[in-house]
């Protein structure tokens, strides 16, 4: 059975002007990539956040064992989904540029590789 927990999609924290818990983020994708995982369909409405900043992953189904690459793909897919919908600030982009480096792509491969993301699906935005 399911707890309750009282949380906000990060989508409606970025849209009611709250500041994104990058810190929290970052300790929650890093503890994923840590144990061996990767979420095959993480966007800004599977990330829960408390009051107190807590970060939680939705929808347990969708994570998987980490396959080489697959995590890269996660963070982009994240990525374009947070600037489809015009929240991709700098910080959380810094963030997930920080999270590749965690996951052994360099910085400067995953900024050329998310621009090239962004680019190549503007056409079904």
């Amino acid at each position: 059975f399911a707890h309750h927990i009282p949380c906000r999609t990060l989508t409606e924290v970025l849209t009611s002007g709250g500041h994104p818990p990058v810190s929290a983020i970052c300790n929650t994708l890093k503890a994923l990539l840590s144990a061996g995982f990767c979420h095959r369909d993480l966007t800004p409405e599977n990330l829960l956040v408390n009051p107190s900043g807590a970060v939680y992953l939705l929808d347990a189904e969708d994570i998987i064992p980490r396959t080489p690459g697959a995590f890269l793909q996660m963070l982009l897919r994240l990525g374009r989904a947070l600037a489809k919908r015009g929240l991709l600030t700098e910080d959380v982009f810094e963030a997930l540029q920080e999270l590749a480096s965690f996951s052994g792509t360099p910085g400067r491969t995953f900024r050329r590789k998310l621009k090239k993301h962004l680019f190549l699906h503007s056409f079904c935005w």
